[in-house]
């Protein structure tokens, strides 16, 4: 199988997509597919860089029913700005993070303030894109650490 030249197995089951932001192989999300074919999404990167990861799915011939979890590490932009855009795409999927992410993907305005005052606004739109606020219900924060992969993960 020749796999697109953004997406590239790890190892059974798991999956990294070059998201391509700031420049190759420098940002990516990563895709997890249970052997009951849930798939969970490690990180977005930003928004315009979320099409690698939705044309990767389309590969691997996932169900959007399929994706249960889209999973931020934290809350800056190159991993968790197209989280949204994600949720939009995969509504019945939670989003989990930590308790000190989830009031910036409920309301991103302070973390785009921020980018843009680094990047400059023209900047800004073309890094990040529009940035989308996720749904509160759609947000999981553990109480406790969360093992999704197993101990060979």
């Amino acid at each position: 199988m020749s796999f697109p030249t953004f997406l590239t197995p790890i190892k059974k089951n798991l999956f990294r997509v070059d998201c391509g932001l700031f420049r190759q192989n420098v940002t990516s999300a990563n895709i997890f597919l249970t052997d009951n074919h849930e798939v969970y999404i490690f990180d977005t990167a930003s928004t315009p860089f979320t099409k690698n990861i939705l044309d990767s799915l389309k590969f691997l011939d996932v169900p959007s029913d399929n994706v249960k979890a889209i999973c931020v590490t934290h809350a800056h932009l190159d991993h968790s700005g197209g989280a949204g855009r994600l949720a939009q795409e995969f509504p019945r999927a939670k989003v989990i993070c930590h308790p000190s992410c989830a009031p910036h993907l409920i309301d991103p305005s302070r973390l785009v303030h921020s980018a843009a005052a680094v990047y400059g606004k023209e900047n800004m739109h073309s890094l990040y894109g529009e940035v989308i606020p996720i749904k509160h219900s759609q947000i999981i924060v553990p109480r406790q650490s969360v093992q999704i992969l197993g101990d060979d993960g």
